[in-house]
């Protein structure tokens, strides 16, 4: 069972080698029945002579040549098989190439696309990839295709009012009995006074009177008048006794004062001058010509605010306007199976992204006709036919040491890349062949495990007709 296991563990490789592939795909669906069928015939009792189908490899497992090496003959013996044995120096010679670049080959492409429509192929299923009635093959690549979008996004604006100042003349007024002129209103009063410098003495020894205002003498034809009377005196003069009179004086006193100031209807007197307000909304944006308003919000309501002296009340003092730009859409055009692989932003407006540029990939069908015949039994591919005709084997051992030879090689890769190494090993028998192990290099042991595998259960390997 543990041979079983190991041949099945090596199918894993893929081969380095046309040939070598052949041989492993041949014998796959032989391992896949002996790993079914061997243990359920055998009920748990196998054993590795039973993997023998002569007496050669019977001896050959009782006392494999492996059995005459030791850890002084053992690095010569491994380096004369390595460069003896032509599938060795073959890895040896392709690696020392370097790896190959085959992703873009046509060939590699072809076989990909076998592999992984083997059923249908098999079975006479037409999909995406093959077309068995028309017997055409189809590789899909994925395209690298940009395309730009919008986003719908919204740019938000601020609309505010903004005042224009319009002047009218100011209206100057005085009250009734008053004189304007230019901006001071008068006019004249007659007062009464009485003190030393404001009296009129009217009698005397003389008979003279005395009118004074404010210390001057003035006469009565200039306005002035007798006041109440204050203080009467009587005096002898010669024979005679005289009345003397004393009045306190009335005489004119001109006032003035500031005109009033007023305006005419819809203006407002602010400083002294007459303003009104014009009110117009400004959006303070500058965006691209594609970007429209597409709504508008009020973020500071109805207040009072004093704008040039002028107390202005409005209903809102602030919007927020929204804007859509309109961007042509290259996406649209593109196939509707197309994946996004990258997104970024390509336009912006006030820090918005209103556009964004999408790295999209687009699978794209290539097709061409071939002469693929398909069915259960077999199936013809340009000519080359694979039949379910069995044939024994004769160097399967040598294609599964080889591919497991390149995968195990593959893990030491590197640069520069080195394989077969070696390192060192003991060797020793244990009680099953397949177990004598020649634990060395990675590699040369490979080669050596055929006189074993030689003789066991011959492989099904399937005949490539034309």
């Amino acid at each position: 069972m543990k041979h079983v296991l190991l041949i099945a563990s090596l199918a894993i490789v893929s081969g380095a080698f046309a040939s070598q592939g052949d041989h492993y795909y041949d014998n796959v669906d032989w391992v896949k029945s002996a790993q079914k069928n061997i243990p359920s015939t055998a009920k748990g009792k196998l054993d590795v002579g039973d993997y023998c189908a002569g007496q050669g490899c019977d001896n050959d497992l009782r006392n494999p040549e492996q059995a005459q090496l030791n850890d002084g003959n053992m690095d010569a013996n491994a380096r004369t098989h390595y460069q003896s044995n032509d599938k060795a120096q073959a890895v040896q010679t392709r690696f020392d190439k370097g790896r190959p670049d085959v992703k873009s080959d046509p060939a590699y492409e072809f076989a990909l696309m076998v592999q992984d429509n083997a059923y249908e192929i098999s079975h006479g299923l037409s999909n995406q990839y093959v077309d068995c009635d028309n017997a055409t093959q189809c590789v899909i690549d994925d395209i690298p295709k940009v395309c730009r979008q919008p986003t719908n996004n919204t740019v938000p604006c601020t609309k505010m009012p903004t005042f224009t100042v319009v002047t009218s003349p100011v209206i100057y007024s005085c009250p009734s009995g008053w004189s304007r002129s230019g901006h001071v209103c008068n006019r004249t009063v007659t007062e009464c006074r009485y003190d030393r410098y404001n009296q009129a003495q009217i009698g005397g020894c003389f008979q003279v009177d005395l009118w004074r205002w404010n210390g001057k003498y003035v006469a009565p034809s200039s306005g002035f008048s007798l006041g109440p009377l204050k203080k009467s005196t009587s005096r002898e003069c010669g024979n005679r006794d005289v009345e003397r009179n004393i009045y306190g004086i009335c005489g004119p006193v001109p006032e003035s004062k500031r005109a009033s100031l007023s305006c005419r209807a819809d203006y407002t007197l602010s400083g002294g001058n007459c303003i009104k307000n014009t009110l117009t909304r400004t959006t303070h944006c500058n965006l691209l010509s594609e970007c429209q308003v597409v709504s508008q919000t009020c973020v500071e309501g109805r207040g009072t605010r004093r704008i040039n002296g002028v107390p202005t009340t409005l209903d809102c003092w602030k919007y927020q306007v929204n804007h859509q730009c309109s961007r042509d859409n290259t996406c649209n055009a593109l196939p509707t199976d197309c994946t996004t692989t990258a997104t970024h932003c390509s336009a912006k407006q006030k820090g918005v992204c209103i556009e964004e540029e999408l790295k999209k990939s687009c699978p794209e069908k290539r097709c061409s006709a071939t002469n693929l015949t398909c069915g259960e039994e077999s199936f013809c591919l340009d000519g080359d036919c694979y039949a379910g005709t069995p044939k024994p084997s004769s160097d399967f051992n040598e294609s599964a040491a080889a591919l497991a030879a390149l995968a195990k090689a593959a893990e030491g890769l590197g640069d520069p890349p080195l394989i077969f190494t070696g390192q060192g090993q003991k060797c020793t028998k244990k009680c099953s062949a397949f177990r004598t192990a020649v634990k060395m290099a990675a590699g040369a042991p490979m080669w050596r495990s055929r006189s074993a595998a030689k003789k066991k259960k011959p492989w099904v390997k399937r005949k490539m007709t034309s």
